[in-house]
């Protein structure tokens, strides 16, 4: 029995690990280095903040294993009612950390 929950657990446990590794899909927008991202959150009248923080941070994540930081060109967001699905559509760039280049 003990076996077996053992089992389950790293099942679940590898499960949420690859959900927080993927998030939503960002597609390039055919200008240098600028991309697409849209991010949707559930419940609550503050579900647009959810979202906004999930393609913000995806895109930073993006970014960075890039060596670079992201820069927020344009946003768009949907939804106002508790019980809708908000969406936040954002469109960044990647650029050179300028800052850290001038500290070496």
């Amino acid at each position: 029995m003990l076996r077996h929950a053992k089992y389950f657990v790293t099942i679940f446990a590898a499960g949420l690990l690859g959900a927080c590794a993927s998030g939503p899909a960002i597609t390039p927008t055919g200008q240098a280095n600028t991309y697409v991202i849209t991010a949707e959150a559930a419940g609550g009248s503050l579900a647009w903040g959810r979202a906004w923080n999930q393609a913000n941070d995806r895109a930073d994540q993006f970014c960075k294993q890039r060596g670079m930081l992201a820069s927020t060109k344009l946003v768009s967001t949907s939804g106002i009612g508790a019980m809708e699905t908000h969406e936040t559509t954002l469109t960044f760039t990647c650029h050179p950390d300028w800052t850290a280049a001038r500290k070496n």
